[in-house]
């Protein structure tokens, strides 16, 4: 049960970006049968489990940190230098989250590497993280709208707006993918 909710969203979301870098990169979904799309994020899943769930887990208890942080901030009705860099770090932090799990998807990175280029793709890409925060901003708000959509589409529809944007980031780069097979 732990492994279904607590702790599976990690190794679910490496496994998602690894099969949608392979489907966005290759001929697309529309030549693989879902089938092999199937046995493709089981052995995905498997294989990334215990270093996702590392990984995602660093990555909530700094969310969790820099909550407790601008709660403290309210609380003792900080100036606005510190607010200012709690915001740069939260923008940080968010760029970091959006493309560290689709980077280790597409280059088959360490975490702390991944991290690393994250934070330099992030900043260097600066429209592109903010478009993206807009674009899932806005799907999260048609999710609180038409509730039945988050039934069809759910995580899958915001993971491949993350990985398409992703993508074009690593490219714009001149990253090369890793094309291991699981």
């Amino acid at each position: 049960m732990l492994g279904l909710g607590l702790f599976g969203w990690a190794p679910a979301s490496a496994a998602a970006y690894s099969v949608m870098k392979k489907s966005f990169l290759g001929a697309g979904l529309t030549g693989t049968r879902t089938a092999s799309l199937f046995k493709e994020f089981k052995a995905s899943y498997k294989k990334e489990f215990v270093h996702a769930n590392l990984f995602g887990w660093t990555i909530a208890l700094g969310l969790l940190s820099l909550v407790i942080s601008g709660r403290a901030m309210i609380l003792m009705e900080a100036g606005i230098l510190p607010r200012m860099l709690l915001l740069t770090i939260v923008f940080l932090f968010v760029s970091i989250s959006l493309l560290a799990f689709p980077l280790k998807a597409y280059m088959d990175l360490p975490s702390l590497q991944a991290v690393r280029y994250a934070l330099l793709l992030g900043v260097a890409n600066l429209h592109y993280v903010l478009l993206l925060c807009i674009l899932l901003s806005l799907i999260t708000y048609l999710y609180f709208l038409f509730p039945g959509l988050l039934l069809f589409y759910g995580v899958s529809l915001p993971a491949a707006l993350i990985m398409q944007f992703a993508l074009r980031i690593f490219t714009k780069a001149g990253l090369a993918a890793s094309y291991q097979t699981v």
